[in-house]
């Protein structure tokens, strides 16, 4: 690790008994405080049959300029490899997050993420819990918007009301929507009261499942 034509290198190698894997990402400072990454992995599985499969990503973090609120744009790919310097894309094997967070309106908070991930996008080194972004949206495009208030109420209460759409990767058809809604009350210190509720719309009547239903 170090730094290489003013970026940060951080770049790994492993080898076990049937495989080796290498993985690199390096950091640029952009201008207004935002920060460049590009990230790469390669696996390799020893013998004939053996697979050897390559991921590789780009991502822009930092704040937008002129606010404090939180920027994210990240894409990632995965490749197998079919030749010596050939390497073979699967079908929706791309991966994509935008995300906006913190954005201070007036009173208001607001923030908003588009994400999707294709059925054919895999990574060796995809955490394996369900609610990871990989895993929660694998098969998905999904938006989600959110909106939190102060209300003046005499107590410290906030109103966050939110909404999810969620579509089939592939050919963005709309399975669900999901409204939600969330008071908190905070009357006295060390105690909060909170009430929430949601209602999913069921959009996708083609499919076996039944999304409807009020949380």
């Amino acid at each position: 690790r170090g730094k290489v034509l003013r970026s940060e290198a951080n770049l790994y190698s492993a080898g076990l008994s049937a495989s080796s894997a290498f993985l690199g990402r390096v950091t640029y400072g952009l201008p207004l405080g935002l920060e460049l990454g590009v990230v790469g992995a390669y696996t390799s599985e020893h013998g004939a049959a053996g697979k050897n499969d390559l991921v590789f990503g780009v991502d822009v973090t930092g704040s937008v300029p002129g606010t404090d609120a939180g920027l994210t744009l990240a894409g990632a790919g995965y490749w197998d490899k079919a030749g010596a310097w050939k390497f073979d894309a699967p079908e929706d094997n791309l991966a994509f997050l935008v995300k906006l967070e913190g954005l201070k309106l007036g009173p208001a908070t607001l923030g908003a993420k588009y994400a999707e991930v294709g059925l054919g996008f895999k990574s060796a080194y995809a955490g394996t819990d369900e609610k990871a972004l990989l895993n929660a949206y694998k098969g998905a495009a999904v938006v989600e918007a959110e909106a939190g208030l102060g209300l003046p109420l005499g107590v410290p209460t906030t109103l966050t009301i939110g909404n999810t759409l969620r579509m089939e990767q592939a050919k963005h058809n709309p399975v669900w929507n999901r409204t939600s809604a969330k008071v908190v009350v905070d009357p006295i210190k060390d105690l909060k009261v909170t009430v929430s509720g949601a209602y999913v719309s069921d959009l996708d009547k083609d499919d076996a499942a039944d999304f409807a239903g009020f949380e």
